[in-house]
């Protein structure tokens, strides 16, 4: 016969369990001071913090985070509720914690808080040059330079640098913006706003006497991306 756990009240009896891959997976094993209980979603509160950049051990909230509890929550037969926590536009230390919502004192249960690393450090093998909005550019003028992440990779842009190959001009800061957001024609696989790029814009000199080939290469770790250089003529 199936296991049927009663619906009772949890408490910090509650256990939280996590492993750790490119996001953290998690369980909740809800419970009491008399065994297993009934899981339902509603009981918990899930709050995730991230870590300072600037000091270490300080933590603050962030909304960057994304959960979601898998699983037929509300069935008899479970006393448990996955929880998948995933964030990969950025590497950085965070941490999960689960409260008991009884009582309004929001006591955290066992193994709460659960610490992790979220995201996947992208290598130059996740990193590929697409193209940028112009192939020709007149002097003075700029122009944006486009890179996708595959392999489930974070769109981290502290792990890349650009920079000028052959020619002069001038490299902005990389940032990210949304697949549908490029100019020109449409980029293949990465045309739409749920797809995250990394660009950054290039400016040409203000003064060319003569044709100038320019060649941008991003590079990880000193290793070029996939399709680099990207080249322009100004």
């Amino acid at each position: 016969l199936a296991v049927r756990f009663p619906a009772a009240q949890p408490t910090t009896r509650t256990r939280l369990v996590c492993t750790d891959a490119d996001y953290a997976q998690c369980t909740v094993n809800a419970a009491n001071q008399e065994g297993l209980v009934l899981f339902n979603a509603d009981d918990f509160a899930v709050d995730f913090e991230r870590q300072s950049d600037v000091q270490a051990g300080q933590w603050g909230p962030t909304s960057a985070m994304v959960s979601q509890w898998s699983g037929a929550l509300r069935s008899q037969l479970q006393s448990f509720g996955n929880l998948r926590v995933d964030q990969r536009t950025r590497t950085q230390v965070m941490r999960v914690r689960v409260h008991v919502r009884v009582r309004s004192t929001g006591e955290e249960v066992a193994g709460s808080p659960h610490d992790f690393t979220s995201g996947v450090a992208p290598t130059a093998a996740d990193i590929t040059m697409r193209r940028c909005s112009r192939s020709y550019l007149v002097a003075g003028r700029s122009a944006t330079c486009y890179m996708t992440v595959q392999n489930g990779a974070s769109v981290d842009t502290r792990y890349v640098a650009v920079t000028v190959a052959e020619g002069a001009g001038e490299v902005s800061e990389l940032f990210t913006m949304r697949g549908n957001e490029t100019e020109g024609a449409p980029l293949a696989g990465a045309d739409t706003a749920d797809v995250v790029l990394m660009a950054f814009n290039f400016t040409a000199p203000d003064d060319v006497d003569e044709r100038l080939d320019v060649a941008l290469v991003a590079s990880v770790g000193g290793s070029p991306a996939v399709r680099a250089p990207l080249r322009l003529v100004v």
